[in-house]
């Protein structure tokens, strides 16, 4: 169980970095960006499937919505973004919305 959760913390984590890559890509276009792009989003659907083994569908795929927060974070640090109050509020949101289906 231990692994399948690490699992999932992976996948959610590079689907993450694979979109805020991607979006160093799109502002400079150095092909690193890129193959970091696809290298995470070609590693993601194997911590899924690992992920899946242990825990059901219904938490995986409610989690992964945290993506959200993982990527505000992760774009407020590496691409220096302002993230609005309404983004926060919004992810408020989404993190209660998984901590109640969870419990």
């Amino acid at each position: 169980m231990i692994l399948s959760g690490a699992c999932l913390f992976m996948a959610i984590m590079s689907t993450a970095f694979g979109q805020v890559f991607y979006k160093k890509y799109s502002l400079d276009k150095r092909q690193a960006y890129l193959a970091l792009t696809l290298g995470f989003f070609l590693i993601n659907p194997v911590f899924s499937f690992l992920a899946l083994k242990n825990i059901s569908v219904d938490i995986v795929y409610v989690s992964t919505s945290l993506t959200i927060l993982t990527v505000a974070v992760l774009s407020r640090i590496f691409l220096g973004e302002i993230i609005p109050t309404r983004t926060w509020a919004a992810i408020a949101i989404i993190v209660a919305g998984v901590v109640i289906y969870a419990f």
